[in-house]
């Protein structure tokens, strides 16, 4: 009876160990996929970093030339778009307005997020988002007009790579 119960205390802790180290291995490979996944889409950010630095006069057309070379929906899918966004001093406002009216978009206005009003001294314009259909709304936001946004946006020009947002 001693060595019954000796063999069984000895075989559930091995089995505990075994899982124990089955979750382990899985907590690894969760988290590597979780990285990943917020890594994958850097690559077409980084493409399109590459446009905007080989052509800095880069349009609306170009973007969208560029961007159908790529097939995002496959590449990554649920990503809901990709978009330029542009820091602009608030005295060159006016001659963006007009650029990107001139450039195909003659509804283009600039907005604060959730009507705030845009940021006084550097606001960060979304001068163009693809697919526009559904992301059309975002066309014009200066994200800087709200805290968190402008914080990452801040901290993504400074380091020179993508950020998240904090929430």
């Amino acid at each position: 009876l001693s060595l019954t119960a000796w063999r069984a205390t000895e075989l559930a802790d091995t089995i505990r160990q075994r899982a124990a180290e089955r979750f382990e291995l899985q907590v690894r490979q969760l988290e590597t996929d979780i990285a990943l996944r917020f890594k994958r889409p850097e690559q077409p950010l980084r493409g399109a970093r590459g446009l905007f630095e080989a052509y800095p006069d880069a349009d609306r057309l170009h973007f969208q030339q560029w961007l159908a070379s790529r097939d995002l929906q496959s590449e990554l899918p649920g990503l809901r778009g990709i978009g330029f966004i542009q820091p602009v001093v608030p005295g060159a406002l006016d001659a963006l307005i007009q650029r990107e009216r001139r450039q195909g978009a003659p509804d283009f206005k600039l907005k604060g997020v959730a009507g705030a009003p845009l940021h006084p001294q550097r606001p960060y314009i979304i001068r163009f988002v693809e697919p526009r259909g559904a992301n059309r709304g975002a066309i014009g936001l200066d994200i800087a007009s709200e805290a968190t946004r402008k914080a990452a946006a801040d901290l993504a020009a400074q380091l020179g790579e993508p950020v998240l947002t904090g929430v």
